[in-house]
């Protein structure tokens, strides 16, 4: 039988991280990309209320940042621009695994991510 510990578990902040130029740039059009989403797709919301806020950023960074998922880390990398001047793609070096969201979309050889070599650093 497995017993329930009574010691307290650590607290876990939760966080949304983001380029500081995504930042920017929800700063700059925040208000201007909503205002297109509402009117390219009203059918999708009952009403303006209902649309979620925009997710404001609780921390930065430029250029590259570490993050520790318990004892794995993970690298943010700011590769340059894709869909905006502000993506980022996730590294994880004991997986070998880089995350890249809809940065790649087409083959193309051009894309930011194939900069990538085996350690994840930019060449």
């Amino acid at each position: 039988m497995r017993c329930a510990s009574s010691a307290p578990r650590p607290t876990r902040r939760k966080a949304s991280i983001a380029s500081q130029e995504t930042y920017r740039l929800i700063e700059e059009r925040g208000q201007q990309d909503w205002d297109s989403e509402y009117g390219r797709f009203p059918r999708l919301f009952q009403d303006a209320q209902s649309i979620p806020g925009l997710t404001w950023p609780t921390l930065t960074f430029e250029g590259e940042m570490s993050i520790y998922l318990g004892k794995r880390e993970v690298q943010l990398m700011q590769l340059g621009a894709g869909h905006t001047s502000g993506d980022i793609v996730a590294w994880v070096p004991d997986a070998e695994a880089m995350f890249s969201g809809d940065l790649i979309e087409y083959i193309r050889p051009a894309i930011a991510a194939t900069r990538i070599c085996a350690s994840g650093r930019q060449r």
